[in-house]
């Protein structure tokens, strides 16, 4: 018989992995760049993070990408290739 619980641990795992994401990627722009970004600024799509802050803070993190992806890739235990 189907079980429906079982079919649905799929999407909660889903849910989880961006806002565990999330929030590496906030604490990681503050601990590196000082900058204190709010979970809303971030989006985890495709083992890429966008970032939709200002330019300016845009700018800095874009000047130290290798050091921020390879910090959120410490903290995770998911793939992140880039942040845009």
């Amino acid at each position: 018989m189907f079980n429906i619980q079982e079919y649905l641990k799929k999407f909660r795992a889903l849910s989880s992995t961006e806002g565990e994401v999330k929030d590496a990627t906030v604490a990681v722009i503050e601990a590196k760049i000082g900058t204190v970004l709010s979970p809303s600024e971030v989006v985890y799509r495709g083992k890429q993070v966008f970032i939709t802050a200002h330019p300016a803070v845009k700018n800095e993190i874009m000047l130290r990408r290798r050091e921020v992806v390879a910090a959120i890739q410490a903290k995770t235990s998911l793939v992140v290739r880039d942040i845009r």
